[in-house]
C-alpha cells in the first residue's frame, strides 16, 4: 500500500467559480465584461491533465450573482448550479464539488486566495495543508499572522520574504515561499523583425490608485503615505507630452470610464510591443513588477525596469537581459536616449531577455515549477501527519 507521500493529494480551490484569477466569474458574464483577468487559470488545466483530483470547494460566500436571482444564490443548489454555468462558459471540466468542511481530510491542499478576506477565515477553520495566494496583498487593513493562521505555504509572482512591507505587516515563520511568476499567453510572440520596430519606447500599464477601494489598503497608505500604487506609471500619464520625444504612452488610468479601462484595452497590444524597440512598465512602489513586462519581453521588446530583487530573483540579470534605470524620470530620459543611439546593444539585450522570458515563463514550464515547490512543500508536512 503506498505511503502518505506517495500518493497524490487532492488539490481544493476555495469557489473556483466566484475568483476571477480563474474564471469570468457569474457577475462579469451577465455584465458583459469581457475582460481576461484570469491569469491562472493554467493551474487548473495542469492539475487536472495531470492526474490530479482538483475539486471546487463551494461556501456559503460562494456565489457572484448580485442581480434578480440573488436569492435563489443562497442555497446550496443555487450555488452550485452556479457554478456548473460558470464552467460552462469558461469551457473548463466539472470539477468535483465539496460543501462540507469535514470532507476535507489532514491529506488534502486546500488553496485559498488573500484578496477575499473570507477565504482567510475558512482557511483557519480547515485540518489540512493550506496554501495562501497572496495577489493583491496590498489591499490588506491589518497585520496577519500567518504562522496562526496555520498557513503551509504563502504564494505570490516573486519570492516576497524579504520585501520590507511584507515583513512589516505578515508573520511568515515556518511558511514556505512559493513563486508562480506571471506568464504569457500564446498571442504574445515576435512577429516583427527589431530593425523594423520604431525607435523609441513604449509606456504600458495601468495606473492605480487606492482611492477607488476606500475601506482597504490602510496598511499601504500608512506605509507609503500615498494614494498612487505604481506612482511611476501615473508620472509618465501626467508628462506624456513632454516625454513625447522619446515615449509614447499607453498607459491608461483606473479612474478611466469606472474602471473599465477603454484606453488601455482600446489597441492591438502584441502588435504595439512589436512596434517598439523599447518599453517600459513601471513597478509597484511596494517592490512588485507589472505583467506587461513579461508579456513585452515576450514580443522580442527590450524593457527598462529597475535594478532590483524582483527581477533578479527571478532570474533576469541586470544589463544583460533587460535594461535598468534608477526610477527618475531624469535617469529614464537619460537611458533611453542612450540606447536609441545604441541599436545593436537594444537589439542585443531585446533577443537575450526575450530568450529568458519565453522558455521560463510559459504556461507549461510555470505551472510545473510551481507543482514541483508545492508537492515539495506538502511531502514535508505529510512527513509529520
Amino acid at each position: 500500500m503506498k505511503n502518505r507521500e506517495q500518493i497524490k493529494p487532492r488539490i481544493i480551490f476555495i469557489d473556483i467559480h466566484c475568483n476571477d484569477f480563474f474564471v469570468r466569474h457569474y457577475g462579469r458574464i451577465i455584465g458583459k465584461n469581457h475582460v481576461k483577468s484570469f491569469k491562472h487559470q493554467f493551474l487548473l488545466d495542469y492539475f487536472h491533465k495531470n492526474g490530479y483530483e482538483v475539486c471546487n470547494y463551494i461556501t456559503r460566500y460562494g456565489t457572484r450573482n448580485t442581480g434578480r436571482f440573488r436569492i435563489f444564490a443562497k442555497s446550496r443548489i443555487g450555488r452550485y448550479l452556479e457554478s456548473i454555468f460558470v464552467e460552462k462558459v469558461n469551457h473548463l471540466p466539472h470539477f468535483k464539488v465539496l460543501t462540507n468542511k469535514q470532507k476535507i481530510t489532514p491529506n488534502d491542499i486546500v488553496i485559498g486566495y488573500l484578496v477575499f478576506d473570507y477565504q482567510i477565515d475558512v482557511l483557519k477553520k480547515l485540518v489540512c495543508y493550506k496554501v495562501l495566494f497572496g495577489n493583491h496583498f496590498i489591499s490588506v487593513n491589518n497585520p496577519l499572522s500567518l504562522e496562526k493562521l496555520g498557513i503551509n505555504a504563502f504564494v505570490n509572482e516573486i519570492d516576497l520574504s524579504n520585501n520590507e512591507f511584507v515583513r512589516a505587516y505578515f508573520n511568515l515563520n515556518g511558511v514556505d515561499n512559493l513563486i508562480v511568476p506571471y506568464t504569457y499567453q500564446d498571442r504574445f510572440v515576435v512577429n516583427k523583425d527589431f530593425s523594423e520596430r520604431e525607435n523609441k519606447v513604449m509606456a504600458i500599464g495601468t495606473s492605480s490608485t487606492c482611492s477607488i477601494v476606500p475601506n482597504r489598503y490602510k496598511l499601504y497608505r500608512a506605509f507609503f503615505k500615498t494614494e498612487l500604487i505604481q506612482p511611476m506609471r501615473q508620472l509618465i500619464f501626467e508628462k506624456q507630452d513632454e516625454l513625447s520625444d522619446i515615449i509614447d504612452c499607453y498607459i491608461g488610468s483606473i479612474l478611466e470610464n469606472h474602471g473599465r479601462q477603454t484606453k488601455y484595452t482600446s489597441f492591438d497590444m502584441v502588435e504595439t510591443f512589436n512596434g517598439y524597440k523599447m518599453f517600459v512598465c513601471p513597478e509597484e512602489l511596494v517592490g512588485m513588477p507589472g505583467i506587461g513586462f513579461i508579456e513585452g519581453m515576450a514580443c522580442g521588446c527590450a524593457y527598462i525596469g529597475l535594478d532590483h530583487d524582483m527581477y533578479k530573483g527571478l532570474g533576469l540579470i541586470p544589463g544583460y537581459h533587460y535594461i535598468t534605470y534608477n526610477g527618475t524620470l531624469e535617469d529614464l530620459r537619460r537611458v533611453v536616449q542612450y540606447y536609441m543611439q545604441c541599436p545593436n546593444e537594444t537589439q542585443k539585450i531585446a533577443e537575450q531577455g526575450c530568450e529568458y522570458v519565453r522558455e521560463n515563463f510559459n504556461m507549461s514550464n510555470v505551472a510545473e515549477k510551481f507543482r514541483n515547490q508545492l508537492i515539495s512543500s506538502y511531502k514535508s508536512y505529510a512527513h509529520h501527519l
